[in-house]
């Protein structure tokens, strides 16, 4: 019977018990508090997103406060080195150096420098314990102990901010020793990662506002140049308006305190200052009248057409400038900036901008272009009003012969409303030049040949109308005009001119006048005149010479008229074959589509096509067969959007079961048009498809398509009635024929595809099953050989027969080498089989290290390499497949000690919080790989490259069966590498793998 426990053991008992509990307390404690924390700060950074150092200040109070330290501060990373930022300190005590002071980041001794380095928390339990200070020679401990006593810090902690690249680090410090636990750490931690969110998040909103401000400019830029273009073109002929506006804007653009817009017009300088305002002076003189020198920097631009910019000290340029320099003194610039730039003119500068300010900056590229602009809309502005000025003259003209202008006018709302009715414009037009010109008749003929055409208005010439041509020869007037392309003009009795005019003279006869007078002027053209306009009078009295450019201006309407019929025909007509073209597009474009997405479903691809064929040629029927081995396809579509075959159906053979089979047979396009009878009789396949639809006659089409070898089959499609297939339809039809022959390719080269892969993954099978099963046969005669070769090595030695030593040992090195080959082959054989077997114990992790190290040691120090091994006796132990973990870490340190001479090679173990995985990470000071290297490293029987293979030896298995052992225990390896810098393997395990984690 056991003794009850004593009152002191309960005692003890229970307070064991308290004290967990309050430890329990503490940490639920901690937790809110830092949830709490976290959340304050976030909520600040929402808030106050561009305030970095407030929001740092706050971090690192909070930071102090949970971790129990003495001071706090955040370093930021500036180059290459950390600057101090905010901090925080309990008390009196400093807060770990002061704010602004630099630490190099490639410092050993510093725990921020440490932490930015490695991306990973720094904990020193104690800054002047000598395991710290060994980074430095032992002469420097003193010195660095002395330091660390003038700062009062002993236990300090530092966390990254950030992972990838760290913008700093968070450090707290300890005036006494008392190292920092986990849960401190952690804390530590998530206040980094704010620290990080808050720096990235100022600069996301600095680069916003950049951008924003940037965008600001920019609107306003626009603005100012819109507003510049609507005063320029609201007033063209008020310059003095449009110059003040110009100058404005430049003066608000470039932040100028002065500037001066200046025109030359001869000796004549017009200007605009936004001081002085509009004035005008003559050159040489000011707008006071006083003489002055010409050596001013607008003026020199103007004259030497560039662009001067100054910016320093008056004293460097007065010489040069001294009008400038002079103004300058005048306006109290100082030492600023000056730009001048020309007005560009068609001849040469119009004129000048001259830009002063009272910063001594340069103008920016951005300004300069802004000049420019400027500078030519005070150019335009110029122009315009030069035009204006040049318009109210040509107005009063114009004003002039307002009556004359009123009949074109008429003349020409007629040809705008209807431009392409010549039969109404052109008698409207001879109509108003008979009027305006007080003549009988008017005759106005254009074309060439037989083509030409002839509209006659008022007495004269009736007889014209209607006629398929009109006479333009030397006989008649108009024919002159045409000929000699100068206006011909006449007067006198019929008697007079019977000899030059015969015909014009006969018809004047017939209708019993005795006199008469012709105005004659060519129709222009382009290449030549293309007709001509012919007033006449029945009397002698001769035109004026003002009907001569009345005239002139309807011959140019008058071909206006003309060719705008032309070109409104010609547009329908390009508008009619850009629709189509469109709808070729759109419809070829769909099928493309189809083709592209099911390149194997004929039966998607094959009634797109059959559609496609109906639609562009305007067709009723559109049919598409195919040849696939010895039997034929089609597929039919009628107008009404029924499948006539319900799917694709066999076509019986032959050349007459249908017209496509007939132009697949023959290689070429055939066409039929006639009677439905007669079509039924040459193709009765193909009319069981069209009877149905009711019809008596069609017009039929099928276009072959031709393959590699040649036809494969034929596109056909039908119309209810007997017409011609226009040349496009037969075009399309064959770009169709193309794409459906793509489709059946597509079609016929995947089922051959799918066949051959079908075929190589039964191979690879086989011969994955065959490998794995020949491992018993191919191991068992080699390990026989190096058996033998062993036993005869040692009768050898008992014999005295040393001679048939290095021989045998040759044989037995072969043999181990062709056997370690043979064993990576059938391993990976194994794997690609899925019948590789894992072996799960468990064993101790330290242990394994050992025997790795025993292993590997001779083969590192066989280069001269030194070998480092970072790995806790109490690491614990693994459940795995003991042989293969230990192959993996044997093919990966021989790898590192084959291609490292004179160097280090490291192995370091640690456990990971991640799923509870241990890593082994591997690292070499060797060759190192390029990513062209790394991209193939895990590929069975592959090196780095040839020379590499040459080198160094090796199968190129070891790599790729490690990674194959590690998949088939739930785990990866990960490599980086650089050239000439060496490599990292790190290979990550489960703790404890599962039948799972074993499956191949």
């Amino acid at each position: 019977m056991s003794t009850p426990p004593t009152q002191e053991a309960l005692q003890q008992q229970l307070a064991v018990f308290a004290a967990r509990e309050a430890q329990h307390l503490k940490d639920l404690a901690s937790a809110n508090k830092l949830t709490q924390s976290l959340a304050q700060i976030a909520q600040r950074i929402n808030e106050h997103p561009e305030d970095l150092d407030g929001t740092l200040l706050v971090i690192a109070q909070e930071a102090l406060q949970l971790t129990g330290g003495d001071s706090a501060r955040v370093w930021l990373v500036d180059g290459e080195m950390l600057v101090g930022g905010p901090g925080a300190a309990v008390g009196d005590q400093p807060a770990y150096v002061t704010a602004g002071a630099q630490i190099p980041i490639n410092s050993p001794f510093a725990p921020s420098a440490n932490a930015v380095r490695s991306r990973k928390l720094v904990a020193v339990d104690d800054m002047r314990d000598p395991i710290h200070l060994s980074h430095f020679p032992v002469a420097d401990h003193p010195r660095l102990s002395a330091f660390m006593a003038q700062l009062g810090v002993r236990s300090t902690i530092a966390a990254p901010l950030g992972k990838n690249e760290p913008s700093g680090a968070i450090v707290v410090a300890r005036t006494e020793v008392r190292p920092f636990n986990s849960t401190e750490a952690t804390a530590l931690a998530a206040f980094a990662a704010q620290a990080a969110i808050a720096i990235e998040t100022a600069r996301l909103m600095r680069e916003l506002h950049d951008s924003n401000q940037k965008t600001s400019d920019a609107l306003e830029v626009q603005r100012v140049m819109a507003n510049v273009l609507g005063i320029v073109a609201a007033a063209p002929s008020n310059l003095e308006v449009a110059l003040k506006e110009i100058g404005q804007a430049a003066e608000s653009l470039t932040r100028s305190t002065f500037v001066l817009v200046s025109i030359q017009t001869g000796e004549k300088m017009t200007a605009w200052n936004s001081q002085l305002g509009n004035f005008s002076f003559t050159e040489g003189f000011d707008h006071e009248g006083k003489v002055v020198r010409s050596e001013s920097i607008s003026q020199i631009a103007y004259s030497e057409n560039r662009l001067i910019e100054l910016v320093g000290p008056v004293s460097a340029w007065a010489d040069r400038y001294p009008r400038s320099a002079e103004l300058n003194r005048q306006l109290g610039l100082g030492d600023g900036s000056f730009l001048a730039i020309p007005l560009p003119g068609d001849a040469g500068p119009i004129g000048s901008m001259f830009l002063a300010r009272r910063q001594s900056v340069h103008f920016t590229e951005s300004e300069k272009s802004i000049i420019r602009t400027l500078s030519n809309q005070a150019v335009i502005a110029i122009q315009n009003a030069r035009l204006f000025s040049e318009l109210q003259v040509r107005n009063k003209e114009i004003n002039a012969a307002l009556e004359q202008q009123t009949a074109i006018a008429e003349v020409l709302e007629v040809i705008a409303s209807a431009p392409e009715d010549l039969d109404t414009v052109l008698p409207r037009l001879a109509s108003a030049a008979a009027t305006l010109c007080e003549a009988d008749g008017v005759v106005v003929t254009y074309g060439t040949g037989n083509g030409r055409r002839a509209w006659v208005s008022g007495v004269g010439f009736a007889s014209l109308e209607g006629m398929p041509s009109a006479e333009l020869s030397e006989r008649v007037p108009g024919g002159i005009a045409f000929l000699t392309g100068q206006p011909v003009r006449f007067a006198g009795t019929l008697d007079a001119v019977s000899e030059t005019y015969p015909r014009v003279v006969a018809e004047m006869r017939t209708r019993g006048h005795s006199a008469y007078a012709a105005l004659a002027v060519p129709l222009p053209g382009n290449a030549g005149p293309v007709g001509a306009i012919v007033v006449s009078r029945n009397t002698a009295a001769p035109f004026a010479d003002r009907h001569v450019p009345i005239l002139e201006t309807f011959a140019n309407q008058a071909v206006i008229a003309i060719e705008n019929a032309r070109l409104i025909r010609e547009l329908r007509e390009s508008n009619r074959e850009i629709r189509e073209n469109l709808d070729t597009r759109r419809v070829m474009s769909e099928v493309l589509s189809i083709v592209a997405s099911a390149p194997t479903d004929l039966n998607k691809t094959m009634p797109k096509i059959a559609e496609a064929a109906m639609v562009l040629t305007q067709s009723d029927y559109g049919g598409v067969s195919w040849v696939e081995g010895d039997q034929a396809f089609i597929y039919v579509m009628t107008a009404q959007g029924i499948d006539a075959t319900e799917g694709i159906r066999l076509l019986p053979p032959g050349p007459t079961a249908s017209i496509g089979s007939t132009a697949r047979i023959e290689g070429r396009p055939i066409e039929f048009k006639g009677s439905i009878d007669a079509f039924v009789e040459k193709w009765p396949f193909s009319a069981s498809y069209v009877v149905a639809l009711g019809i008596s006659e069609i017009s039929s089409l099928a276009t072959p398509m031709f393959g590699p070898h040649g036809a494969i089959g034929a596109i056909v499609i039908n119309r209810r009635e007997a017409t011609d297939f226009s040349e496009r339809a037969k075009t399309l039809l064959g770009a169709l024929a193309t794409q459906a022959v793509v489709a059946v390719e597509n079609a016929r080269l995947f089922k051959q595809l799918q066949m051959k892969t079908e075929e190589l993954e039964i191979a690879s099978r086989h011969k994955s099953e065959f490998l794995a099963n020949m491992s018993h046969e191919l191991r068992t005669p080699l390990n026989a050989i190096i058996g033998y070769s062993e036993l005869l090595q040692e009768e050898c030695e008992d014999l005295g027969q040393r001679d048939f030593l290095p021989d045998l040992g040759k044989i037995q090195t072969a043999g181990k080498h062709l056997l370690t080959l043979i064993s990576g082959i059938l391993d990976l054989s194994k794997v690609e089989a899925g019948r590789m077997t894992m072996f799960l114990e468990d064993f101790d992790i330290a242990t394994l290290v050992h025997d790795a190290d025993a292993i590997v040691r001779p083969l590192v120090t066989k280069n001269r390499n030194s070998f480092v091994i970072d790995c806790p006796d109490d690491i614990g132990v693994m459940h795995a497949d003991l042989v293969k973990v230990r192959q993996v870490l044997f093919n990966l340190l021989s790898n590192s000690a084959k291609f490292t001479v004179g160097g280090t090679i490291s192995l370091t173990v640690g456990k990971q919080a991640r799923e509870g995985t241990i890593q082994f990470a591997i690292r070499d000071t060797g060759i190192g790989m390029t990513e062209e290297q790394l991209g193939r490293l895990f590929a069975a029987f592959s090196q780095a490259n040839a020379e590499t293979s040459r080198k160094y030896g090796g199968t190129g298995l070891g790599l790729a069966l490690s990674r194959e052992f590690c998949r088939l225990m739930g785990g990866d390896i990960s490599v980086e590498s650089e050239v000439g810098n060496g490599s990292t393997f790190t290979v990550t395990l489960p703790i404890t793998c599962t039948d799972g984690d074993t499956s191949s």
